[in-house]
């Protein structure tokens, strides 16, 4: 039987997922910073389309990024 996570686990830990996505998440990073994670619907559109993602994607991950600090963490020390 699959043990549930709760939301505090989910929270705080980051998922083998979240490697596999690697290329999504640095290319919002940005993004995401520039606009303190309040990222107007409009952009997360245009980087959809930009990334060739499917539609919502990067809301989920900028929901993502918002959520892991230990995901920001990596992806700060990716970008130097």
């Amino acid at each position: 039987m699959i043990k549930k996570r709760s939301a505090h686990e989910q929270s705080d830990s980051c998922s083998t997922l979240d490697l596999l996505l690697t290329p999504i998440f640095v290319e919002a990073f940005p993004v995401w910073e520039r606009h303190k994670s309040a990222v107007p619907t409009e952009i997360l559109s245009e980087l959809d389309e930009a990334g060739d993602f499917q539609r919502g994607t990067a809301a989920a991950v900028m929901k993502r990024l918002t959520r892991c600090a230990k995901l920001r963490n990596q992806l700060r020390k990716h970008s130097r």
